[in-house]
């Protein structure tokens, strides 16, 4: 799988380089992403985030997403 993912602009989010139908791009975010929407947040002056669906972030002991996007912040 690591060969099909790559991240750049002007996502800035990882993508599946290989898509098996014309037309479409799977996005998502990891903590690398969610650190920089975090940082263009608090740089832009923007107070806060929006997170669509947090439900699969728990991985049993800590929010990883949640925890980079707060970083990204300053928080």
């Amino acid at each position: 799988l690591p060969d099909l993912v790559s991240f750049g602009e002007p996502l800035l989010t990882p993508a599946l380089a290989e898509v098996r139908v014309e037309g479409q791009i799977v996005t998502y975010d990891d903590t690398e992403s969610m650190s920089l929407k975090g940082q263009f947040a608090a740089q832009a002056g923007i107070r806060g985030c929006n997170i669509f669906s947090i439900d699969g972030d728990w991985t049993g002991s800590s929010w990883p997403l949640t925890d980079a996007v707060r970083s990204g912040l300053g928080l």
